[in-house]
């Protein structure tokens, strides 16, 4: 598949069927956490990365072959920002035609703002949009945004967002130690949340290397005080069990693990050698390295994974 991943196992969605809108690393932002690496292509420029009925035509041969039951939910997310796609609402739309699945969409919020690309998503089921600071010096440091995006135009566009959209809204932030952990920006963080209205508040936190080594990750404990303080619609993101995998996930599970045996890998060295996407590469290690199966190295800022 060269559009689709998965389905993969996910925190959050189940059984995930990954659409890739954009081509590896194409993105608004270059977190310094992000799993995938650094940016490589760092824009705000909304186009058609990839040809809109080439990836219908093989969300439609998915389910063709495989049924509706395979997955969970249909997630618009993958190598870069979904959003910055420019025909969004024709992929869309032409995904809720293909199937009853319910449609989630992963975005880091950057295009909220801009009133096409809420009209775009008006039919998704669920968006999990990302928020990990809301003042703009802590934003800069742990999102590094083009110099386009300002976080007062995505505030005020998730405040727009909630006001026009019918579905759920899970908004994700990911804690970094010493980065976006103060008080201060938690208390930022809590009067933000009144206006924008989340149905869920997920709290995350570093679970692996992430693009830059500064990006660590926050206590347990640290996160309860959080999810006690935001009340009952916060909760902890929690890792997904290798338990749940099928015959076929089991067996791409076990082909990074003999590729990792016979020598150390990057994500991306991974992705090539085992025919994935890098995402869905990432999930597994995820799930590897929750197990114990397999660890992280960084040697001259390059993460590498060993068996």
């Amino acid at each position: 598949m060269k559009y689709l991943f998965g389905p993969v196992p996910s925190r959050r969605l189940g059984l995930s069927l990954g659409v890739d809108l954009v081509p590896y690393k194409v993105c608004s932002f270059d977190c310094l956490y992000c799993e995938l690496g650094r940016t490589t292509s760092h824009t705000s420029e909304r186009r058609e990365y990839v040809p809109t009925m080439a990836v219908l035509d093989e969300l439609r041969s998915h389910f063709q072959e495989a049924g509706e039951s395979s997955c969970d939910y249909v997630t618009l997310s993958g190598s870069g920002e979904p959003t910055l796609h420019s025909n969004l609402a024709d992929i869309v739309l032409g995904i809720k035609d293909i199937t009853d699945r319910p449609l989630a969409l992963l975005t880091n919020s950057s295009l909220m703002d801009d009133p096409a690309v809420r009209r775009a998503v008006q039919p998704v089921d669920v968006i999990l949009p990302s928020l990990d600071a809301v003042t703009p010096q802590v934003f800069k440091r742990v999102n590094r945004p083009v110099d386009q995006v300002h976080i007062d135009s995505i505030l005020s566009g998730l405040s727009a967002l909630r006001q026009e959209f019918k579905g759920e809204i899970w908004l994700e932030i990911l804690f970094c130690r010493d980065i976006n952990d103060s008080e201060s920006e938690v208390e930022a963080l809590t009067k933000a949340f009144q206006g924008l209205q989340p149905d869920k508040i997920q709290l995350n936190t570093v679970a692996r290397p992430g693009a830059y080594q500064e990006a660590q990750s926050v206590s347990l404990e640290f996160l309860q005080q959080v999810q006690k303080r935001w009340g009952e619609r916060a909760e902890i993101v929690a890792s997904f069990s290798s338990t749940q995998l099928n015959h076929s996930q089991q067996d791409s599970r076990q082909q990074i693990v003999n590729t990792l045996k016979r020598r150390p890998c990057t994500v991306q060295d991974l992705a090539a050698s085992c025919a994935m996407v890098p995402a869905e590469v990432v999930k597994f290690l995820d799930l590897l390295k929750n197990e114990g199966t397999v660890r992280a190295s960084v040697h001259e800022g390059i993460t590498f994974y060993v068996a």
